[in-house]
């Protein structure tokens, strides 16, 4: 009587409470990492991606047990690029790109690291496990990089080892509620991964007008006019900026033309680096295009002078202009 008591009360133990260190054995992978989608360094917009967190669990001997209900919290932590799981971040040399994982499409719940649910906890996972074969799972990742971080261009990478992966699991017989608190499931695992993004170089541009004084004899002297152009591109970014012939039938940087509207008439004016109007400022990659310059991720404000010299004659009263295109090469 005494040896079937004490069998029952084994049989109760392997029912309902955590099975020998011999009962189960799962894996974990994270297949192809976590990859983002390319993004301007100077995007406004967030770039979202998805990742999967696969999980193969099966049985060990020397005692198969019949099936088996295994609950897995698998969690992560800061990633090499990231100070907490609140705060994970991908590097590039000494600049940090940040971003986040989350457990819900929406993005709004942190995929944390355990013991911490203001933080953000990870999905509980629950596998039958058979008696013999294994069962599989897979949890979706998402991921999120914010926007409007002005970062140099480059490659960011945030890499997940056994110290920001410590997987736990364990077989069950209740309801075990969540991941909220770190559970003592008497196994634990681990995932090697890694995070990447890959931030590309790009510019805008705008301008102001350029606007000459107005003046009824151009035989007099020479008029002289300044107007910025407003160039934005991602930080480190070596660009150069272009100026076109324009649309009146300029020949050369210095040799533009405005015409006067409804009519056919023009007016000589050059546009210039330098406010001495030395130096034309044209269209020739290497000759006369402003070179040399570097971004900074914000607006970079850069004058162009613009002269009318004086002539021998004063072309007919009205109102005279050309468009100019503004190129940026980077």
């Amino acid at each position: 009587m005494r040896a079937l008591i004490v069998s029952l009360l084994l049989l109760f133990g392997a029912c309902c409470g955590v099975a020998g260190a011999q009962t189960v054995s799962c894996s974990f992978t994270v297949p192809g990492g976590i990859v983002f989608p390319e993004m301007s360094a100077f995007s406004q917009s967030a770039v979202d991606t998805t990742g999967k967190l696969h999980v193969s669990c099966s049985q060990k001997g020397p005692v198969y047990l019949g099936p088996l209900s295994v609950a897995i919290c698998p969690y992560l932590g800061a990633g090499s690029g990231g100070a907490t799981a609140s705060d994970r971040g991908m590097a590039n040399g000494t600049s940090r790109l940040s971003y986040e994982l989350f457990t819900d499409q929406a993005r709004t719940q942190i995929w944390g690291s355990g013991g911490n649910a203001s933080v953000g906890v990870p999905p509980l996972l629950i596998l039958s496990v058979p008696t013999s074969g294994s069962a599989t799972a897979d949890a979706t990742i998402y991921g999120r990089v914010a926007g409007n971080q002005n970062l140099p261009v480059g490659n960011y990478t945030s890499s997940f080892g056994a110290a920001d992966t410590p997987f736990v699991y364990g077989t069950i017989s209740v309801n075990v509620g969540g991941c909220a608190l770190t559970l003592a499931l008497g196994y634990s695992g681990s995932a090697s991964f890694s995070v990447n993004e890959t931030l590309a170089g790009g510019c805008s541009v705008g301008s102001s007008d350029l606007g000459f004084p107005n003046t009824t004899d151009l035989t007099r002297d020479d008029i002289a006019a300044q107007a910025a152009i407003s160039v934005k591109c991602t930080a480190t970014t070596p660009y150069s900026v272009a100026l076109g012939m324009g649309s009146g039938g300029g020949t050369d940087p210095a040799q533009r033309r405005m015409k006067r509207t409804g009519g056919t008439e023009t007016i000589a004016y050059g546009l210039y680096k330098d406010a001495a109007h030395h130096v034309p400022w044209g269209s020739t990659t290497g000759s006369d295009t402003l070179d040399g310059q570097t971004g900074s991720g914000l607006n970079q404000s850069i004058p162009v002078y613009g002269l009318v010299k004086k002539a021998p004659a004063t072309p007919p009263p009205g109102s005279y202009s050309d468009d100019v295109a503004i190129s940026i090469n980077y």
